[in-house]
Order: C-alpha cells, then sequence, then structure tokens
C-alpha cells in the first residue's frame, strides 16, 4: 500500500470516530444524570466523643431531601451540605464527597471539650469549653468526663476570655498528668479571680494564683505531699499557697487554737491515713497510666526532681478578740514573689 492510500485510511477511520467520540460522551452525560445516591456512609473522626451520632448526621442530610435511591448524584450540592452539618453546635468541621460508586461519604469532627464551667449559684448554668476556649452548649445524650471549674461568672471581656484561656491550659495539664487527674477534685475561681484547686485528700484549699509558672508550682506541691506532710501538723493549716516562686507557705487563716487540743494524740495518725490517701492516688494513677502518659511523665520527672527541697513557710494567726473580725494573714514573703 502507498502512502497515499495510508493517508485516506487514517483519515477515513479519524472521520468515523468522530460520531463515537460524541455518542459515548452524550451517552455519559445522559446516564450520570439518571444515576441515583446509592447510600450514606458517616465516618465520626473522633467517636470517644459523643455529642453527634452516626444517625444524627443521617438525619441533618435527610433532611435536606438527600435520600438513597431517590436522589440524583448530580443535584448533590456538596457545599450547602457540609455547611448543614457544621450548623449543628458540636460539630467542628465536615466534609463530604461522592465515590466512583455513587455512594455519598461523609467526615465528621465533633468539638472537643476540655473543662466544665459551673455557676456557683446556678445548678442549670453551664457549659464547655474547647481546647481554643471557646464555649460548647450542654449535651443530653453525653457527658464526658472533665475537669469542673466553678465561678460566680464568666463573661466575654478581655479579662474574662485570658482567664478561660489559663483555665482550659490547667485543665489540659491535669488530664495530662495520671496523678493530678485523681489527686485534684475540682477547680475554684473566687472573687479575686485567683484560681483555687480543691484536692481529693485532705481540706486544704490550694491557691493557685494564676497558671504562670505551672508546671514548676505543680512540681512544688507534689514533693510538698511526698516530704512537707511528715516536717508539720498537717491539720493545723487549710490553705497551701503555690503563688510563690520555689516556696510552699502554708497557712492557718482560722487561727490556732491555744487551749490543749484533745486530738494532738490523734495527728501522727492524721499523718498516716494522709500518706496512705497518698499511696492510693498513686496507685490508682499507675494503673490508669497509658504508655503515652509514661512518656510524659519522664519528660516531667527532671522538674520534679530539682523541687525536691521545697522551703515551707507556715503562718499561723492566733486568735483574739481584736483579730476575729480583721481580714486574713499577711504575706510573710515580698509580694513581688507573687505570680
Amino acid at each position: 500500500m502507498t502512502d497515499r492510500a495510508k493517508k485516506i485510511v487514517r483519515n477515513v477511520f479519524f472521520l468515523l470516530s468522530i460520531p463515537i467520540i460524541i455518542g459515548a460522551y452524550v451517552y455519559a452525560q445522559n446516564s450520570s444524570k439518571e444515576e441515583f445516591c446509592k447510600g450514606l456512609i458517616v465516618t465520626i473522626e473522633n467517636p470517644e466523643i459523643n455529642f453527634v451520632t452516626k444517625d444524627d448526621v443521617i438525619n441533618i442530610i435527610e433532611d435536606l431531601g438527600i435520600r438513597p435511591e431517590k436522589t440524583l448524584i448530580n443535584t448533590v450540592n456538596c457545599q450547602a451540605v457540609e455547611k448543614k452539618i457544621e450548623s449543628n453546635q458540636w460539630v467542628k468541621s465536615a466534609e463530604l464527597f461522592v465515590s466512583s460508586n455513587n455512594f455519598i461519604n461523609v467526615k465528621v469532627q465533633q468539638k472537643i471539650p476540655v473543662v466544665r464551667i459551673q455557676q456557683k449559684d446556678s445548678t442549670d448554668y453551664a457549659y464547655y469549653l474547647d481546647e481554643y476556649a471557646n464555649p460548647i452548649s450542654l449535651n443530653k445524650q453525653f457527658t464526658p468526663r472533665v475537669s469542673v471549674v466553678t465561678t460566680d461568672r464568666l463573661a466575654y471581656t478581655k479579662t474574662d476570655l485570658k482567664l478561660k484561656s489559663a483555665l482550659v491550659q490547667l485543665a489540659q495539664f491535669i488530664d495530662k498528668d495520671t496523678f493530678w487527674n485523681v489527686a485534684i477534685a475540682q477547680i475554684d475561681i473566687n472573687a479575686k479571680n485567683q484560681i483555687l484547686l480543691v484536692p481529693m485528700m485532705g481540706t486544704q484549699t490550694i491557691i493557685l494564683g494564676t497558671t504562670d509558672d505551672l508546671e514548676n508550682k505543680m512540681a512544688c506541691l507534689f514533693t510538698f505531699y511526698q516530704q512537707g506532710m511528715n516536717t508539720i501538723k498537717w491539720t493545723l493549716y487549710d490553705e497551701i499557697d503555690l503563688r510563690f516562686k520555689g516556696q510552699i507557705v502554708c497557712r492557718n487563716t482560722r487561727g490556732q487554737i491555744l487551749a490543749e487540743d484533745p486530738y494532738a494524740k490523734e495527728i501522727p495518725k492524721a499523718k498516716q491515713d494522709a500518706q496512705k490517701e497518698i499511696s492510693t492516688l498513686k496507685e490508682v494513677a499507675a494503673k490508669k497510666e497509658s504508655p503515652k502518659a509514661k512518656v510524659e511523665k519522664e519528660k516531667t520527672e527532671s522538674k520534679k526532681t530539682a523541687a525536691k527541697k521545697v522551703p515551707i513557710v507556715t503562718e499561723i494567726k492566733m486568735v483574739t478578740q481584736d483579730s476575729k473580725n480583721k481580714p486574713g494573714p499577711s504575706n510573710p514573703l515580698n509580694p513581688k514573689q507573687i505570680n
């Protein structure tokens, strides 16, 4: 066959293929218009939180009129569906796409609660804060186990927002440490916006003040629990102040009883009971400690070692007729050391 004949044959085949290509394109367009959604696949990316379930997401999608075997794929507006799912107050983000087999896939990320804010004068008014200190409403079907903060009020002023961020930082620190996770029962905010800790053991109030230098403050407190109980009469003090750098200040704000204490003989027993409580807390913490927590524990071990010798300053207010109506004891140290 000559070159000219080959060229003619090639051109004929090209011309014949054009209608075939156009026909295939038209058929594909027509067939895609008639393809229905085969089903919904919902994935909750943080299922340990149960604010939103798969059924909740499916109900949101179906409320938009999207149903398997009834809705045409080309009529689904993915962005509109994502926006509708994200309008749920417990959803952080949503991603939607259609797979090659015409299934609608949805990936949902829920908001993560870090701390619960509870108003002191109301059992009804409460909410959570996420890792960015943004509020999250309570959810009837799920109550997460997070640190609880009691406060008179927290608004949206610059000072309050700063305090909320500090509370999130503190709650995350407590949650990551297996010992403090079981040793701290509650966080409280007093009238001066100072942070107080309520421990599981003992009746003392721990004054943290702010979260500045948080790790060193808690390392000093840990050392105090290990060693301080053996050097002072534990039952005499009702305040443990951590606001002083490198020191623990114990106070008796109720005033020391000068008469003979009929329970004085029980002080050694109280120390033993306190040591038992610490041992119990350590055992519980050890059982809960995960491999990841062990790594975090090793990182903070050096800081706890550096705080092995923590000076303990005690201050006792003597009860007199004139001092009953006076404010609490003055600071024994330089006020400039307070964080």
